[in-house]
């Protein structure tokens, strides 16, 4: 059984250092199940980077407001 991951923080250094191994070197292991993120072009980066995450939900930073 895979670990599940969600990925906070999509900036460049996350793609080489995190999702890019991931998917990469460690790809029996881990499975990306959610992007997190304040600036929403990230997604569209790391998605444009890493096509087989394109049905990974997206998260900014609304999604966790403490009422």
């Amino acid at each position: 059984m895979k670990k599940k991951y969600a990925i906070c923080g999509v900036s460049n250094r996350s793609l080489k250092m995190f999702i890019g191994p991931m998917l990469s070197t460690f790809s029996n292991q881990p499975e990306i199940v959610g992007l997190l993120d304040i600036d929403s072009r990230r997604f569209e980066v790391c998605k444009s980077k890493y096509p087989e995450l394109a049905g990974v939900p997206e998260y900014g930073a609304d999604a966790f407001l403490i009422k």
